[in-house]
């Protein structure tokens, strides 16, 4: 028997199983005629503990590992058998293969100036480990991360958004993304147009390539930019002036890299 368990059990033996206010505790005190023969004295609380040296916790806890008769839980303090978690490559390359399972996305006008990319309906890191805990196969992956390396890998490896910005808004995305229960009819409708999305830009990434190859092809996109009004601040005043439309209309050549923008105010003509 350890010390602690010796310890333990002479505690249960000195104190009943009562809340810590109305506990009635004991110690094993000598007596003046005899020195061999020792009697318990009730003592309170205060001078219990003092003399054992401890706290209130340990008697309560001792009582939890008592059934009446014997200890049904031995001490635990330094026994677990968990292996420690060490970062290594199989365990980057599997949180890296659950990030890439998750398809995130570019962001679509300021690509140029950002190479973040963006997880839909996916709100904080925390969220991510819940579906990397879900969806981790310990017959097929090796080294489990947990939460704090989970996080640090995403970090040090990927450039990832958890929100979209406001820029990146699609009508249709965000139709169905408000819908609260879509119809068959409206899921088979956004899946489509998710998978058109991405062959339309193979499309377009076949395109410039080959016009960087081809100097007599030219693979350009244009896009009508939003309409610019004029003045335009942040006093309240402008809110009530009469403003002057300035439109934008942008083409940018993909294989050279030249963006022409073409601007015009609505007194030259609409849009």
């Amino acid at each position: 028997m350890s010390d602690r368990t010796r310890r333990i059990l002479s505690l249960i033996q000195n104190s009943p199983p009562r809340p810590p206010k109305i506990r009635k505790l004991q110690l094993d005190c000598i007596s003046k005629d005899d020195n061999t023969d020792k009697e318990k004295k009730r003592v309170c609380r205060k001078i219990f503990l003092s003399t054992i040296a401890s706290g209130e916790r340990i008697i309560t806890t001792a009582w939890k590992k008592y059934d009446g008769e014997n200890m049904i839980e031995e001490d635990r303090r330094g026994k677990y058998d968990h292996t420690c978690r060490v970062k290594d490559d199989h365990m980057v390359k599997d949180v890296s293969a659950h990030v890439t399972s998750l398809d995130p996305i570019e962001s679509h006008y300021i690509r140029k100036d950002s190479k973040k990319l963006y997880l839909s309906k996916i709100k904080s890191l925390s969220l991510m480990f819940d579906l990397y805990d879900q969806w981790f196969d310990p017959e097929i992956y090796i080294n489990k991360a947990n939460k704090r390396q989970n996080c640090e890998i995403v970090n040090s490896n990927f450039n990832i958004g958890f929100h979209k910005p406001k820029k990146d808004r699609c009508d249709i995305c965000h139709v169905f993304e408000n819908t609260s229960v879509p119809s068959e009819e409206e899921k088979h409708f956004f899946i489509n147009h998710q998978s058109h999305k991405k062959v339309s830009r193979l499309l377009r990434q076949a395109d410039k390539e080959e016009a960087s190859l081809n100097s007599n092809i030219v693979t350009a996109t244009f896009h009508f930019e939003k309409v610019l009004q004029t003045p335009h601040g942040e006093v309240s005043i402008f809110y009530y002036k009469r403003k002057l439309n300035t439109l934008n209309f942008t083409v940018y050549d993909l294989a050279n890299k030249v963006g022409t923008c073409y601007m015009w105010h609505e007194g030259i003509a609409k849009s």
